[in-house]
Order: structure tokens, then sequence, then C-alpha cells
């Protein structure tokens, strides 16, 4: 989504752990999406689709940027 191409050098890549991860809207085809989708609503429906969160002050989210956690933020006013 930010665009097709990216200027990387080789070296960035041979001498560092480095690894390129696809994720976003594009990283799954579209057809997956649309096939899954009725078995994602059917759980929500049913109250088995969830998902951890943490809710934290806006005010705080300079420190929690770059946090290491698998809820989800959920900045409040």
């Amino acid at each position: 989504m930010a665009g097709p191409a990216i200027s990387l050098p080789g070296a960035a890549l041979r001498s560092s752990g480095l690894e390129i991860y696809g994720a976003g809207g594009g990283s799954v085809p579209k057809m997956a999406i649309f096939e899954a989708l009725p078995q994602i609503l059917q759980y929500a429906a049913q109250g088995q689709l969830k998902i951890e969160t943490k809710k934290v002050p806006l005010a705080d989210v300079e420190a929690q940027w770059n946090r290491n956690e698998d809820r989800r933020v959920v900045f409040i006013p």
C-alpha cells in the first residue's frame, strides 16, 4: 500500500537478521477474506470472537507506542 517498490541495499540483508513480512490489506487475497467473512461474523455473533484489549489514556500514547504485548491498545480521552 505504500508503493510498488522499495529501495534496499543488499548489504542490509546480508549483514543483519532483517526479515521482511507482508501485512495489511494487500497481504491476503481478497477472495480469501470474502470466503472467511461469514464464519468470522458468525463467531462474533455467538460471542466466540474475543480480542484482548487494554484501555490507555490518550495522554500516554508516547509511552505505549513501542509496547511489546499481545493485547490491542484502545486509547481513551
